[in-house]
């Protein structure tokens, strides 16, 4: 796919790996939900697993929660 990179950290949820990507802001931005959706990709490729999600966790500890669908794939 040309694409690099690891998420922060990947959470063993049941045998199903969940990225998590960490932000210092507190506020979620596109570019960080895009680079979450390669590392969903990335995980799939390389596993063969597709997590049903992946998190961001904002600089405040909320975490967001981002659905691994079709739409965010195929952007």
């Amino acid at each position: 796919l040309g694409l690099a990179g690891r998420p922060d950290r990947i959470v063993d949820e049941g045998g199903i790996p969940i990225p998590e990507e960490w932000k210092s802001g507190r506020r979620v931005h596109d570019s960080h939900i895009a680079q979450l959706g390669c590392y969903l990709i990335l995980i799939e490729e390389e596993s063969g697993i597709r997590p049903p999600y992946g998190i961001i966790v904002t600089g405040d500890n909320k975490r967001h929660v981002t659905p691994n669908t079709p739409e965010l794939r195929a952007w």
